[in-house]
């Protein structure tokens, strides 16, 4: 099976990306954000690898909540 294509067949890759992460370390952490609503689906995103780096890298400052969700 040739991992790039799937062996011929269509391939989703994604990624479960988070758009306020649960921890403090994380990207886009709030301390206000419930603890309960980080693996909400309001607060998840699916994403290619690439994408998911991208939003996350420097502590997701390039990408606030408000421009990944704008609907609170």
């Amino acid at each position: 099976m040739d991992a790039r294509t799937g062996g011929g067949f269509p391939v989703v890759v994604g990624e479960e990306a988070h758009i306020r992460s649960g921890r403090p370390d994380g990207p886009r952490y709030d301390p206000d954000y419930p603890s309960a609503d980080i693996d909400k689906y309001e607060n998840l995103m699916l994403l290619c690898p690439t994408h998911h780096t991208l939003i996350d890298a420097h502590n997701g400052d390039a990408h606030p909540p408000t421009h990944l969700n704008p609907s609170p």
